[in-house]
């Protein structure tokens, strides 16, 4: 008769070895685990349990305890010191019954204790059970290897992506810079309206406009890209210095004058106490830039964003800086999709201005190599403020 708890079919039976030193219980054990359909091997004394197992590892197998020479638990201490055959279940089969023996059964190695004399159906269920388990880890083991070389093969991909991508935007920046540049040299002329011979037509000075502002956005994205590519790849290497993030903050303002008046944005900055921070300066005006440009980019027309800069932490250790807008907000399932590249959400520029789904990410990435941190609150409907740290020195990271 088969029990019903049966470990799952394959092309070959399980394979057991039994290890009993007297063979009328060989014979027992033998014949009950045959019925239910397993490959038996015997063995009489430990020594030979050991060569056997070498020669033909076994699924399972089953031990008696006492037996003269080499008893079940040394069979079992030298199994688990033996990699090949480590991670062969062990039940022990034994009449001894005493905490101390059950406990020295597991710290030999053992995975289950059965006891005599034994009842059929518990012991074919434990086998079972254990083979079961057997089979599980090694399909888990099979799965995690062929995830450790699809790994490899997207890290490879990712690679040749990234240079691909990198060289791409190098070979690109150079004539976009040539298209930005003449497209507004023609504009200037046209403009100046001095010389009769320069005007054009309404509709001529729109393409001309519209080629400068596409070059200009084309210019953005192929920055970006440069940028993510350097990042990734681990060719950013900070200069950092003790820099005035209010000094900064005032600059990327004064540049983005434009932005700002195009949508009547009222732009708020306030500063609390020191405003120093340890940064490469080139790289954080990056990231304020970046925030700061988001945040008219998301707001309606004459609506309002704040920047506020102060100390922060028990003992002022780090300057925080946040940015806070009265746009369209954050929905509660896109924070964790916030800093991940080519991200689409649902808030969308508010006047024609285009996105790349880059920013953030570099935002992102660039604070983390500063070893700050950043991070959004948002009301979905009332707007969004990002808020990011930054250390004061070396030995004060908020990572």
């Amino acid at each position: 008769m088969k029990y019903e708890s049966q470990p799952a079919e394959s092309d070959n039976p399980p394979f057991i070895l039994v290890v009993d030193d007297k063979a009328k219980n060989l014979q027992l054990v033998g014949s009950l685990l045959e019925d239910q359909g397993y490959d038996i091997a015997f063995a009489k004394s430990g020594q030979r349990a050991l060569e056997l197992a070498d020669q033909d590892p076994p699924d399972l197998i089953l031990l008696d305890v006492m037996m003269p020479g080499m008893d079940g638990y040394e069979v079992c201490t030298k199994l688990k010191q033996n990699n090949a055959l480590a991670s062969i279940p062990v039940i022990f089969l034994t009449a001894k019954t005493e905490t101390e023996d059950i406990v020295q059964a597991f710290e030999s190695g053992g995975v289950d204790y059965v006891t005599k004399p034994f009842r059929t159906g518990e012991l074919i269920a434990r086998v079972a059970t254990q083979l079961n388990l057997k089979q599980a880890r090694e399909r888990l083991k099979l799965s995690n290897e062929e995830l450790s070389v699809r790994n490899e093969e997207l890290k490879v991909l990712n690679k040749k992506k990234s240079e691909f991508m990198g060289i791409a935007a190098h070979d690109l920046k150079n004539p976009l810079v040539a298209i930005a540049g003449l497209s507004g040299v023609v504009k200037d002329m046209v403009e100046d309206g001095n010389d009769p011979n320069n005007r054009l037509d309404e509709e001529a000075l729109e393409m001309v406009q519209g080629i400068e502002k596409a070059s200009t956005h084309m210019f953005s994205i192929v920055n970006n890209l440069l940028n993510t590519e350097a990042l990734e790849s681990g060719h950013v290497q900070l200069h950092k210095e003790k820099c005035d993030l209010q000094k900064i903050v005032s600059e990327v303002v004064k540049l983005g004058r434009e932005q700002v008046a195009g949508k009547k944005i009222e732009l708020i900055v306030e500063s609390t106490g020191e405003t120093i921070v340890l940064a490469d300066p080139g790289r954080l005006r990056e990231v304020v830039d970046n925030l700061i440009s988001n945040a008219i980019k998301f707001s309606p027309c004459e609506k309002r964003v704040w920047v506020n800069m102060s100390a922060g932490g028990e003992a002022n250790n780090f300057i925080r800086c946040s940015v806070k807008d009265e746009g369209p907000g954050l929905k509660p399932d896109e924070m964790g999709k916030l800093f991940g590249k080519f991200q689409k959400l649902s808030a969308r520029p508010t006047g024609g201005e285009t996105s790349t789904g880059l920013g953030l990410s570099i935002v992102k990435q660039l604070i983390d190599l500063h070893n700050g941190r950043i991070w959004a609150e948002s009301e979905y409907g009332r707007g969004c403020t990002f808020i990011f740290e930054l250390p004061l020195s070396e030995n004060t990271g908020r990572g």
